[in-house]
């Protein structure tokens, strides 16, 4: 019997050594390595994508040699479409992205915008360029674009904040380029000619597409070591587990990721500071669906869920920051399609005036840089910049009718460059100081998607005020004007936010309560 029973002990004992789990290393982000060929990657990309967006001014002094019988308001929807789906097309790239990867998005937007130009090409109507360079080019920017932000939050953790900082300056550097380089093209080769070398260029966002590669979960047997708090300490530092039973089959999809669009470092966050490690912390911004509840449309479907979550529009909090967004988006691309028209008109040399929107570029390459830099000092506040820099934007657009020498009009690229990227540049840090990382990819989605449609009705609007009018002083005063408003709105966002806190609190104090009391008429019945 004795030699039985220990027989048995020692092939149970082999059997579960055997089977003895392997622990799952999750994707943690190596803040740096092949990250910074992603950073360099997503740094082309929005070159790209915002060096054509931000000089559409340009292209649209060309059209409207071209198209002499067609409005200028109209003339103004194509770049409004182009910048307004870019963003509008926000939660459905999302959706995209988590379900196929990042990368085969950006490939896809990247050859859905050089088709896009080089249809243009054949275009013989006003009509057919909202179609082709407007709609389909806007889509495929927006497939371009948000893939290059997302990939750069998963590489990226502690050094987030400077990755980030250095990925979206191709935003300004493409202003700076595209400019001289737009005129350029318009004069020797005609708009026509133009767009069909945009067409070419675009085709490299492929090669930036392709560097996206996901960072894959990995299989590594628990090492054997004979104090149980060394075992512990190890595993801790180089794996964490799924929440709620998740698999760990395959590498988390960029979206179960709660804090991927947050751009600012993550050591800054709350949900950091009360995590013991970073593995712990990663653990909390994950959310793993259990394997039966995972279907092939899932992936599409939750981000969509999540993203057109309309209920956050009962958050007062949430009502102003969107608020201030709609108002901020309905004015800043005004004087992008305009200044160049606008100076042109007032003497200055059609050269030197596609040059002020290198300077805007420039100026916005530098205030990204410093606007980082702050949002991640502990003594300055993200939401005070915000708003001061969209305040002060809107007033320089107010007073740009009086500008019509040429030092006062460079002075106001430099301006208004600067202090617009300042405003842009914050959204995510704004969003996640006050309403939290759990409710960031909700807000954030919300948020794009009504400033597109803001971006697209304010651009419009500003072209319709012109044609009434018979002069930019209005549109830019109304632009100004609504700049100004976006940063009026937000200034009360953090007491509200706070007062929004202490009710929720609360009221779900009272619910706890009367739970309890509950249960205890139950007990005494």
């Amino acid at each position: 019997m004795g030699a039985t029973k220990a027989s048995k002990d020692g092939a149970t004992k082999k059997q579960t050594k055997s089977k003895e789990p392997e622990a799952t290393v999750y994707p943690t982000p190596p803040d740096g390595g092949w990250g910074w060929v992603v950073v360099v990657a997503s740094f082309f990309s929005n070159l790209l994508v915002d060096g054509v967006l931000y000089t559409f001014g340009i292209l649209y002094v060309e059209l409207q040699e071209a198209f002499p019988d067609v409005s200028k308001g109209k003339i103004t929807l194509i770049g409004s479409l182009l910048g307004g789906l870019y963003l509008i097309g926000g939660p459905i790239v999302s959706a995209l992205a988590n379900k196929f990867g990042c990368r085969p998005v950006a490939i896809a937007g990247s050859i859905t915008t050089a088709t896009a130009f080089a249809v243009s090409y054949l275009a013989t109507s006003v009509d057919m360029l909202l179609i082709t360079y407007g709609a389909i080019g806007g889509l495929g920017f927006g497939m371009m674009y948000l893939p290059s932000i997302v990939m750069v939050g998963l590489y990226f953790d502690k050094r987030r904040a400077m990755a980030t900082g250095i990925a979206v300056c191709g935003s300004g550097i493409g202003a700076f380029v595209f400019a001289p380089l737009g005129r350029y093209l318009n004069d020797s080769y005609g708009w026509r000619g133009s767009l069909l070398i945009l067409s070419g260029l675009m085709l490299n966002g492929i090669a930036c597409g392709a560097v996206y590669r996901p960072l894959e979960a990995k299989k590594k047997k628990k090492k054997r070591v004979p104090k149980v708090e060394e075992e512990k300490a190890e595993e801790e530092k180089e794996t964490y587990r799924p929440p709620d039973g998740g698999s760990a089959a395959e590498p988390v999809r960029p979206f179960q990721r709660l804090d991927v669009l947050y751009t600012g470092s993550v050591t800054n966050l709350t949900e950091y500071k009360a995590s013991e490690n970073m593995a712990a912390y990663i653990s909390s911004v994950t959310s793993i669906p259990r394997p039966e509840e995972e279907t092939a449309v899932s992936p599409i479907t939750s981000i969509l869920r999540t993203m057109f979550d309309f209920s956050l529009l009962l958050s007062p909090t949430f009502f102003v920051l969107c608020l201030s967004g709609v108002f901020g988006f309905m004015g800043f691309f005004t004087p992008y399609i305009y200044l160049t028209d606008f100076s042109s008109q007032h003497g200055l040399d059609p050269n030197k005036a596609s040059l002020l929107l290198s300077v805007c570029g420039i100026a916005s390459t530098v205030s990204r840089l410093v606007s980082g830099w702050l949002a991640d000092r502990t003594w300055a506040d993200s939401l005070i910049i915000h708003n001061v820099a969209i305040i002060l934007a809107g007033v320089s657009t107010c007073l740009l009718p009086l500008l019509t020498s040429a030092s006062l009009l460079f002075t106001y690229a430099v301006a208004f460059g600067a202090l617009l990227a300042g405003f842009i540049a914050l959204r995510s840090i704004v969003l996640c100081d006050l309403l939290g990382v759990q409710k960031l990819t909700n807000s954030f989605g919300l948020l794009v998607l009504f400033q597109g449609i803001a971006l697209f009705t304010g651009s419009y609007m500003s072209g319709a005020i012109y044609e009434s009018s018979g002069s930019y002083t209005t549109s830019f005063l109304v632009a100004g004007l609504f700049m100004v408003a976006a940063g009026l709105v937000a200034l009360p966002a953090r007491w509200i936010a706070r007062r929004e806190e202490g009710r929720n609190a609360k009221t779900k104090k009272g619910e706890i309560t009367n739970d309890f009391i509950n249960i205890r008429r139950t007990e005494d019945a």
